[in-house]
Order: C-alpha cells, then structure tokens, then sequence
C-alpha cells in the first residue's frame, strides 16, 4: 500500500480513538458488503473510507480471513478494477488474509470433515454452514473430494454433488475441466452440467471439445447445453482455446484472480490399473498465470497443429517462463528446480523453429513484453545461420524496438549470425554502439533552467555513478528525450521560465521509448502543495528545492533498478557488444565497426571486461583520431597491464596503417617502458614494437638497447 494509503488507515484510526465507529465493531463483514454495494454505485470515495476503517482496526490474518470470504472473488475484482486506491487497500486486506488461508486451503482432513458434517445433517442451516465453510476456506480444492460423485451408482449422490459443486462456484472450473478426460461417461456428462450451471468462461474451450469431439453421445449433449448458456454454441475450440491462454498470458483479472492464496495447476492423473485422481500441482504466483496459458495452448492445438497465432502464444508462454526461472536466485533445491524448468521451458519453446520465435520477437514488441522478446531472441541467435537469416524478420525488427534490451539483444544476435545481407549493418553497428556506454552509469535527465538547482543534482548524482545531462530549458529538454531517449529517470522543474512542465512530461509519455519512464518533479517549497494537486498520481515522486542528495537519491534509485545489479547487467551487455565489434570487419564495405570508433574509445574509461575487447577494436579499425584515448589507456598507471599491453598493440595497428608513428605515441611507448613491469607486459610492448613501421637498421637499435635491460627505446 503506498504511503497516501497508509496516511489515510492512520486517518482513519485516529478517528475510530476518538469518537468509535460502532458499525464497524459490531459487524465488519456487513460493511465490506456496503462498501461493494458503494462500488457499484459508483461512490468510490465512500467504499475507500469503509475499507480503511476496516484495516484501521488492524485485523488479525484470520479476522481478515473471514473479512475475505465476505465477498465472492469476482465481487473482489469489480472493487479493485474501480480505483487503483482501493485496489491498493484490497491488497493490503488479502496480504492480511494470507498467512490464515494458506494454511488452511489443501487441508483434505478439513475437507473430508466439513463434507462429513454437511451429508450427516438433515438440518439445512448445519449443512449451509459447513458448505460455506468449504468453499470460503477451500475452494477448488473440495473438488478433489466431490468429482468422483458426479459418476456415483447413487442418483441422490450425483444430484448432490452437482448442486454442491454449483454452489461453490467459479472456483471449482478450472480442476472441473480437468475432469472432461475421465474415462467414465457419466462424470463427463454431469461436469459438463455444472460447468454450465456456475457459466465460468474459462470452461468454454473445454467444452467445445467435448460437444465435438467426445465419443458418447449423452456427453456431447450436456456440452452443448452447457454452451448455450454461455452463449457460446458456435466457433472453434482453438480458437476459444487461444483466446483464453491470452487471457491468462496478460494476466487478465478477468481470467486470474489477482488475490489469490495458492496457486495450483490441474490435472488428471491415471493410474495403471484405471484408477483417476485429480491433482494439485502447486506453482510460483508469478508462474501462475504461465502455466494455466501453457496447460490450454498443450491442450487445444493438437486439434489444429498449424495454428499459427496459438503457437506463437505457446512459444512466447514457455519463453515468459524460461526468462523468470533463469533469474531464479539462491543455490537450495527449490532454486535448482526452477532453473532445471526454466531450461525445460527454452527446449520446448526452441522445437517450435525460426519462423515461429521470429512472430514472437515482433509480437512481444508490439505487446512491450522486452523480457520475451529478449529470450527469442537469444536462441535465434543460437539456430539461425547466414543461410537462413531470412526466416527470422523478427531479428531485422527488434533492431529498432522501443527497449534498448531488445535493440541490443538484436544487434548481437545478427553480428554473430553475420548475414550476407549486410543491409542492416548500420543498424547492428549504431545499437553495438550505444550498448557501450551502458556499463558507466545510470543516466538522468535535469530539465532545469536554474542552473545552481540543476549543477547540485547532476554533481550529486554524479558522485554516486550517475551520468547526469542537464538541459536549461523545456523546449531543450523535450529535444534531448527525442534525440537520445534516456530509460532511467528525468527530473524536471515545476516552475519552468522556458518551457512548461507539462509539455516535458507530455513529450516522455508520448515516445514508445521512454513511456515508462520515471519522472520526478524538482518543486520549490511554496509549490508543493500546488505540484501534489496537479501531479500526485502522474509522476513518480517530488523533490524540494533547494535538493539534497540524502533526500532525494534513495528515492530515483527505488524507482529505477538496483544500481549495483543493473550496473553488472550493463557490463555484461557492454562487453559483448565491443566482443562483437572487434569481430567485425574493420573496415569494409558491409558490417564495419568503424561506425563505432567514438564509443570504443569512450568506453576505454569503463570496466576491463568492455576495455580488452574495444581495444582490440579499436586497433583492427586503426582510426588515428582514437589514439589519445589509447595512449590515455598506455600510460595510466592503474589500469591493469594486460589492458595496457593491449592499447600498445592497438596504436602499433594504428601507426602501422599510417605507414608513420606519432612522436605522441612514441613519446609515451618509451616512457612506459623505461619504467618496467612484469615479462607479459614487457612482451606486450615488444609486439607492439614489432608491429611499427621503422626501418630495419633502427628496429635492430632497438632490439640491442633493449637487450640489457628489456626495454623499449623507440626514439632513435
């Protein structure tokens, strides 16, 4: 619950201290049935307070519990998709909730219990209360105790169970489905029925199937009228099928109840001997809606193999999952069998072969899914040779997507497929480029024309690895997004003179690029007050001016990533990229590297891991105009020796292609070498030597001054 939330349960509190709130005492599950009936009317405000009076008597996880259960789970969505306010307390109230329930849920000795009471009693309030107990603390559980009486011998046993499992509604469609495939007729027949009584959309694809394709008539009819009341007694199972894996792909609340308390996917499980169980298979909750895509898309198309946008969705589902395990962390079991799934997952998403991953790529863009596009990509780069690049258009597309990870996902993947088609050269070589600079720092944008405010924030930032660019005006400002869109914060003065706040921010969400990102306002103390009127909600937080540093820097950094975690990711991405442009053609007419020599040389400030790989880069594209950057790189002390017996080699190659060498890189070769250091080192610079373009009696000078004392003396 953000902080306004939490102000206003504190309000609230202080209001119940001080004058009571009887109702609320006296019957709090009527009040959150008041609040839903406020909801429907539209009064949100109203239903906000009644729920925060709630939650201000600090209710305990099984008050809040029994709180939970007195609303349906659909009546729970309608409240939460009315405000984003009061989805924030109704999450606040199942987080409560949570501890109580979970240990309740599966409990089968509880369900057997509760299902002993309600058939050993004549008495309809004993039995209503041990149903509502059942499916409150239960759920779609209770199914694994009832679906076996749909086919009892009994017909008293079979109506009984259709109308208990009508009665604990929605929850109970999705392991009911499950129960379609039992070999036994009569269950099929009677879960159909049901599935048409609690009319779950979710069942409809099922369905379908089963009024198609099952082999007993009585079966295909109740399927069929279970369609007609969903108003679904035409189309095509697939296509149903799909429709709702993309449902539970998007997280749609619609198909996934958001507040949940387990997280079990169904099936039905055979025995050797016929013997039917239905079984819970407990998931992550982020895995959840994946898995309930996946289970559908496995189900549905083997009726149509080549449903082109059903395997797309599969391909993408299974990715989703490969990317969430891979960044599993820990080194314990539970740990180890997500990554063992995760890697399961990115074998069956790889059978489905280029063209399919490649419709993944550009659909995972259009949706701003980077983390799947990303993952396609990645094993695209793995399968697709020269030959056939062509399959994979998803490649040429995501090297001008939206999301720097996925340009540069891209990039990579094509400078090492090396297509004969250099025609998107430009494009690998500029996205290469860019990456470079991301193992540096975290960027800002200051949009500021007080220029005192905005030097404080950017050398602020700066000592704590930052990069900050600073823009004097709006207009400025708006034309530095546009020209080179930063995807980590923007600050931007309330009180523009040149320009208009708003006009900034205008400009941030309307480029694809930087939509999503955060963007604090700096807010003179007189204007606070007025800035959170007209911006609180919008913006991502507010910075008082003048700025200190302890208070603002904790907050840009909540809001963007990690700076430790995402610095690595940086180095990572920044030393594959120089990788891939020391492998490339220096020079030439198709993929060059040459486009990048400006980032090479800035990225000679960074991490060794991106310095090794742009040197050699920068030596095969032997530039003159990057030798003071390398000659930088010679003579510092502190960088390690292998980087700078590198630089020594590079600006040989660069002396070499000049057919001279520069007095400077003399100069310098000399004085590094006068001073000594270890054999590799001092072989460094003897290659290097070697490699220079001096006549043979003064390369024999050399050697013999050197010969005593191992050095190098190249000024004769």
């Amino acid at each position: 619950m953000t902080q306004r939330s939490t102000l206003r349960a504190g309000a609230a509190f202080v209001l119940l201290v001080c004058f009571g709130t009887a109702a609320v005492a006296q019957d709090p599950k009527q009040r959150i049935k008041e609040a839903y009936d406020q909801v429907q009317r539209g009064k949100n405000d109203e239903a906000l307070k009644i729920l925060n009076d709630i939650l201000a008597t600090d209710p305990s996880s099984e008050q809040a519990l029994d709180l939970r259960n007195a609303l349906e789970a659909r009546q729970w969505i309608d409240v939460s998709v009315a405000d984003g306010r009061l989805g924030e307390v109704v999450v606040q109230l199942f987080a409560r909730a949570m501890p109580a329930a979970a240990g309740k849920t599966g409990d089968v000795a509880e369900i057997d219990k509760l299902l002993a009471e309600a058939r050993g009693t004549t008495d309809w309030a004993a039995r209503r209360k041990a149903l509502t107990a059942l499916m409150h603390n239960h759920g779609e559980y209770a199914v694994i105790r009832l679906w076996n009486d749909l086919g009892h011998s009994e017909a008293e046993r079979r109506a009984q169970a259709i109308d208990w499992l009508r009665g604990l509604g929605a929850d109970v469609a999705l392991p009911l489905v499950q129960t379609l495939r039992s070999d036994n007729a009569m269950i099929r027949a009677n879960a159909a029925i049901v599935l048409g009584m609690i009319e779950d959309r979710r069942s409809v694809p099922y369905l379908m199937m089963v009024a198609e394709r099952d082999a007993d008539e009585s079966v295909k009819s109740a399927a069929a009228a279970s369609l007609r009341r969903h108003g679904a007694s035409g189309g095509s199972a697939v296509d149903a099928g799909v429709a709702l894996a993309e449902q539970y792909y998007r997280r749609d609340p619609r198909a996934v109840n958001q507040y949940r308390t387990v997280y079990p996917v169904w099936t039905l499980v055979k025995g050797e001997e016929g013997a039917e169980s239905l079984v819970a298979h407990e998931v992550p909750r982020d895995l959840y809606h994946l898995k309930l895509a996946e289970a559908v898309l496995f189900d549905v198309l083997p009726m149509q193999p080549d449903h082109e946008a059903g395997r797309t969705l599969l391909a993408s589902t299974l990715l989703a999952q490969s990317r969430f395990g891979a960044g599993v962390a820990g080194e314990g079991e539970e740990a180890a069998a997500m990554k063992t799934a995760a890697m399961q997952s990115r074998i069956l998403a790889a059978a489905q072969g280029p063209a399919i991953l490649s419709r993944a790529v550009t659909t995972a863009i259009e949706q701003g899914r980077q983390d799947v596009a990303v993952a396609a990509i990645e094993l695209l780069a793995e399968m697709v040779d020269a030959e056939s690049f062509g399959d994979a258009p998803g490649l040429v597309a995501a090297l001008s997507a939206p999301t720097k990870a996925t340009r540069y996902a891209a990039a990579l993947a094509v400078a090492r497929i090396r297509p004969r088609n250099h025609a998107v050269g430009d494009q690998v070589v500029a996205a290469l480029a860019q990456a470079l600079g991301e193992d540096a720092f975290r960027t800002a944008v200051v949009v500021d024309d007080v220029g005192e405010t905005s030097r404080r924030i950017c050398a602020d930032l700066e000592a704590r690895q930052w990069f900050c660019v600073a823009a004097a005006s709006g207009p400025v400002g708006v034309a530095r997004l546009r020209d080179y869109p930063i995807e980590d914060v923007v600050i931007v003065r309330y009180d523009l003179a040149h320009g208009h706040v708003s006009d900034v921010i205008r400009a941030v969400r309307a480029d694809e690029r930087t939509k999503e990102t955060p963007v604090f306002l700096l807010v003179e103390a007189r204007d606070m007050e007025a800035a959170k009127a007209n911006w609180d909600g919008k913006v991502q937080g507010f910075i008082e001016a003048p700025p200190v540093g302890e208070a603002f820097e904790p907050a840009l950094r909540a809001a963007t990533k990690s700076l430790d975690v995402g610095r690595e990711a940086a180095i990572v991405t920044a030393a594959a990229a120089a990788e891939a442009l020391a492998m490339m053609d220096p020079r030439g007419t198709g993929m060059s590297s040459a486009a990048a020599k400006d980032a090479l040389a800035a990225s000679l400030k960074g991490d060794d891991r991106v310095r090794m790989p742009a040197v050699r880069a920068l030596g095969a594209i032997a530039d003159p105009s990057t030798e003071p950057a390398l000659i930088a790189l010679l003579t510092d002390a502190n960088a390690p020796e292998n980087v700078r017996g590198e630089a020594a080699k590079a600006l040989a190659r660069i002396s070499r292609a000049a057919g001279r060498t520069s007095p400077e890189f003399g100069a310098a070769l000399r004085e590094v070498a006068f001073k000594g250091g270890s054999q590799a080192f001092l072989m460094a610079l003897s290659e290097a030597t070697g490699l220079l373009p001096v006549a043979p009696q003064t390369r024999l000078g050399v050697m013999r001054f050197a010969r005593p004392a191992s050095v190098v003396d190249l000024v004769k």
